[in-house]
C-alpha cells in the first residue's frame, strides 16, 4: 500500500533543519521520499561526510549537509514562512 506523501509548507521545513544533525525519518519528511530512498540519501551524506573527515554519530546526518545535497534554498524558505505568518494575523 502507497503512504500519501504530502509535501511539508516552509515553516515545518525549517523547524526539521533547525537541528544540528537530523535521521532518516526527517530526511523522509523533507524530500517526501520513502523510508529506502531516505536511507540512501543519508547514506549518501554520511559517505560525503566520511571523504571530508567528518565523524557522525550514528544514525544521523548534518543538516547543512542534507540542505546542501536537496538544494534547499532556506532564504526562499524563510520569505514563505514570513508572508504565512503575517497572512494568518
Amino acid at each position: 500500500m502507497r503512504l500519501k506523501k504530502n509535501p511539508l509548507n516552509a515553516t515545518e521545513i525549517l523547524t526539521i533543519i533547525n537541528k544540528y544533525y537530523i535521521d532518516t525519518n526527517d530526511i523522509r519528511l523533507i524530500a517526501c521520499v520513502g523510508t529506502n530512498k531516505a536511507n540512501e540519501i543519508k547514506k549518501t551524506i554520511a559517505h560525503l561526510c566520511d571523504l571530508d573527515n567528518i565523524k557522525l554519530p550514528y544514525g544521523l546526518v548534518p543538516s547543512e549537509k542534507v540542505v546542501e545535497y536537496l538544494g534547499i534554498n532556506i532564504n526562499y524558505l524563510k520569505k514563505c514562512a514570513a508572508i504565512k505568518k503575517d497572512t494568518t494575523k
